[in-house]
């Protein structure tokens, strides 16, 4: 049996600091996931291909003022494209 997920997770405009400061704006992102693949009529066996974020859009998840550093930001960016496979057994 085949089949296929796509799921997508929108976040509108935002500010992602505590101050609000201006330099911590971001701008409305869409992220995009998809799994495709094949298993077993008894559901025992499944092979799937799957990727996260597959227009590789670029984001910001937190922003902060670094700490000693006058007048610079520090930002953790979301996870970047990813591709992969997956085999999984039940039992």
């Amino acid at each position: 049996t085949g089949f296929g997920v796509v799921n997508a997770s929108y976040m509108g405009d935002q500010n992602i600091e505590t101050s609000l400061a201006n330099a911590a704006n971001v701008d409305a992102f869409t992220v995009v996931n998809a799994r495709l693949g094949v298993r077993t009529s008894d559901d025992k066996w499944e092979l799937a291909l799957w990727g996260k974020n597959i227009f590789e859009e670029e984001y910001r998840t937190i922003q902060f003022k670094s700490p000693l550093q006058e007048g610079s930001w520090t930002a953790f960016r979301g996870e970047p494209r990813m591709y992969g496979a997956s085999l999984r057994y039940s039992f």
